[in-house]
This record gives structure tokens, C-alpha cells and sequence, in this order.
């Protein structure tokens, strides 16, 4: 898709213009291209302008956890702006899950740099209710803020069983199954 399209852009003595633009606010990359021709000769351009949430957290989290897990969750808190700030970073989870300490940390970042904050959890939950695996985590400082929230699957431990058994049967019969 074009978003903007000057045909007929003067440059100046030194072979230079400006030219502003609108873009869009998806987290993305946009290609800039630039083609003309003078004096006798053409030339081409381009560029890539990303644009990028100024705080953006990040976790990798588990598809399925299994009860008595200890998941160590990694947080990461990106700032791509130019100004240092203090980021609250708050994690809440379901009931599947307790926590040692509390789901809460501050931390300072400096410009352009990112850091990891960890929380200890652990699974005590066993499936029964898939809300219960919810996690959700949130950065905020200086008016910036980012957000996510997964629920993970929660599973009971131990491996599925099924036992069959067919034939015929004439009399009586009893079955038993040791775990």
C-alpha cells in the first residue's frame, strides 16, 4: 500500500528536499523509496522507518503448565524512547497458580535499554477451570504503558491412562486396576 506519493518533489541547490508524512500507529516497519533523475543521471533510494510502542513487555510463557510446576516466568520491559523512567511491573495471576513473593516490581531504565524482572510461580491449580490459568502482566511509568494477558492450559499431573478391554463374556466377571 502507498501512503504517500509525491510525483514531482524540487530539490534544492545541494540536491536536497523535505517532505513530511502521516503513518499509521501499527507497530510495524514502513519501506520509503525514493527515485529521480538530473543533470544528466538517476538515482534511487530507500529506506525503512520502523515504528515501535515507546514501553513494550514481553514474556514467553508456556502453552500448558501441569500441577506442581515451578514456572520461573521472565518479563521483559523494552524503552525505545530517549528519556530514562520508572516502570511499575505488575503481574496478576488465576487461581492455578501461588507466587513466594509479591507480583510487583519497580525498575528504572535508562534510554534504549531493556530489562528482565522474574517471578516464581507455582502450579497448584489441576485444569478443572481454564480461567484459573489466566496470567496477565502490565508495565507502566511516565504516561507510558503496555499490557498482555494468556491463559495457559493447566493439567493435572501424571500422563492420560485408557485401558479396553473386549470379548465375550459368559458368567460373571470382575476387573480390577492398580495406579
Amino acid at each position: 500500500e502507498t501512503i504517500f506519493w509525491k510525483p514531482s518533489l524540487q530539490t534544492d541547490s545541494q540536491g536536497k528536499a523535505q517532505v513530511s508524512f502521516f503513518l499509521s500507529d501499527a507497530v510495524t516497519s514502513f519501506r520509503a523509496t525514493v527515485e529521480g533523475f538530473g543533470g544528466g543521471a538517476a538515482g534511487r533510494g530507500d529506506a525503512v522507518v520502523g515504528s515501535k510502542l515507546p514501553v513494550s513487555l514481553a514474556a514467553k510463557l508456556p502453552l500448558e503448565v501441569t500441577n506442581g510446576d515451578v514456572v520461573e516466568l521472565p518479563v521483559v520491559i523494552t524503552n525505545a524512547t530517549f528519556r530514562g523512567f520508572d516502570a511499575n511491573v505488575n503481574a496478576q495471576v488465576g487461581a492455578a497458580f501461588t507466587a513466594k513473593e509479591v507480583l510487583s516490581s519497580k525498575v528504572h531504565l535508562d534510554p534504549s535499554q531493556t530489562k528482565t524482572v522474574y517471578y516464581n510461580l507455582t502450579v497448584v491449580g489441576n485444569g478443572a477451570e481454564p480461567k484459573d490459568g489466566r496470567v496477565a502482566l502490565s508495565a507502566e511509568g511516565g504516561h507510558l504503558t503496555d499490557s498482555m494477558e494468556r491463559t495457559l492450559r493447566v493439567v493435572p499431573a501424571g500422563f492420560p491412562r485408557e485401558e479396553n478391554a473386549a470379548g465375550t463374556l459368559t458368567g460373571s466377571a470382575t476387573a480390577s486396576e492398580e495406579i
